[in-house]
């Protein structure tokens, strides 16, 4: 009886050395870890690099826009006549192709308000359709300088496109100056050419195709803010020029997005 008794004593005498041991061994490795990830911090704070463990993500959640069509025609010729005539009258009057011809009359940030227009055209005897238009989202791994710089040059476009679209809201109703127009649309062309000049002086890593993308879109845009900062039209004919360009800057990053997404 003592014999088996001691046995079963040296058993867990054994049993709880391995315990022990497995335990040991585990805190050592936990604390190697700890001792890397520390270092790793340091010495990315020191050299500037990046650490190893931690990988930054260039992150544009993605968005729609949504453009109201007052008909649609087979042919672009008759397209562009009737778009002619919805210009004419302070809409965008834009022929945009996917299938049939649409002939664009206004754009909005949100489905609602599209959905709004689309039951008052529905009204006035139209055939309106309501089209989707969607701006990608960017979540890819980057490793270098300048994120911040990038992000904000991939952002500018919805905000001038907000900012536009505020500002015409505004114009049709007769809240707004025509010289305050301009000191909205010459804040947003100089925000936009500092962004340009901040990511062309910057060392990001991005591909050279992406690079040129993301520099000829900014150009793109701050061309579209000029051309409305220096027009001499007026009423409908200049509420129209802002829709035009509001549509053309959504276009503009579409495009750029689509090749992020693809290249990257």
């Amino acid at each position: 009886m003592e014999k088996i008794l001691g046995k079963k004593i040296n058993k867990r005498r054994h049993k709880g050395r391995k315990i022990s041991f497995l335990f040991l061994v585990v805190c050592i490795i936990l604390f190697a870890l700890i001792i890397i990830n520390i270092s790793d911090l340091f010495s990315s704070i020191l050299t500037h690099e990046k650490s190893l463990f931690y990988k930054e993500k260039i992150e544009i959640p993605s968005y729609s826009v949504y453009a109201v069509s007052i008909k649609h025609f087979n042919l672009e010729p008759d397209a562009e006549n009737f778009a002619y005539s919805i210009s004419q009258k302070g809409g965008m009057g834009v022929v945009y192709e996917s299938g049939e011809f649409y002939c664009l009359a206004s754009i909005y940030p949100t489905l609602l308000e599209a959905q709004e227009v689309r039951d008052n055209l529905v009204i006035l005897g139209y055939s309106p359709r309501i089209l989707n238009i969607k701006v990608q989202e960017i979540s890819v791994n980057y490793k270098g300088d300048g994120k911040e710089n990038i992000e904000q040059s991939l952002n500018i476009f919805k905000e001038c496109f907000l900012e536009l679209y505020n500002m015409d809201i505004d114009l049709d109703k007769g809240n707004v100056e025509r010289v305050n127009v301009n000191g909205i649309v010459a804040t947003l062309c100089s925000k936009v050419k500092d962004t340009q000049n901040r990511f062309l002086n910057s060392k990001n890593s991005l591909s050279e195709n992406i690079k040129s993308k993301i520099s000829q879109g900014l150009s793109h845009l701050y061309e579209r803010l000029e051309e409305i900062l220096l027009s001499e039209k007026r009423d409908y004919e200049f509420t129209s020029l802002i829709k035009q360009n509001m549509f053309d800057i959504i276009i503009t990053i579409k495009n750029i997005t689509d090749d992020f997404v693809t290249s990257e």
